[in-house]
């Protein structure tokens, strides 16, 4: 995609397909990309991208604290107990630490690639 107008037209085509049905999404894109092979493949490219953004914000320990309810969850000397909050850079949890010694804390928990090098 070089021109402008093309750029213009994938952004029309991939906000009006994500405002229908997901089960209607590709007879929409069919028809939307009729025979622009290139404008089909950037929409396909972002519809799919777009898909996977939500594994792109899960946090692998929620994930496994929800797979294994009731077992504890440990990262490093602490024992996770209890989500406090979530925002934009991480979550925060309610831990158990376990050494050198043993006591609650607040334990935040950055997202991948919140803070490197590039940040600061």
């Amino acid at each position: 995609m070089e021109k402008p107008q093309q750029w213009q037209k994938v952004k029309e085509v991939v906000g009006s397909a994500l405002e229908v049905p997901a089960a209607e999404r590709a007879a929409y894109v069919d028809q939307a990309c009729s025979q622009d092979q290139e404008l089909r493949q950037e929409v396909e490219s972002l519809l799919s991208a777009y898909r996977e953004s939500d594994r792109l914000s899960e946090a692998p320990w929620r994930a496994e604290a929800a797979k294994s309810a009731g077992e504890s969850q440990f990262i490093g000397p602490y024992r996770l107990l209890k989500e406090l909050g979530v925002g934009g850079m991480g979550q925060v949890w309610l831990a158990e630490q376990m050494e050198p010694v043993k006591r609650k804390v607040a334990l935040k928990l950055v997202k991948a690639g919140m803070y490197d090098a590039a940040t600061v």
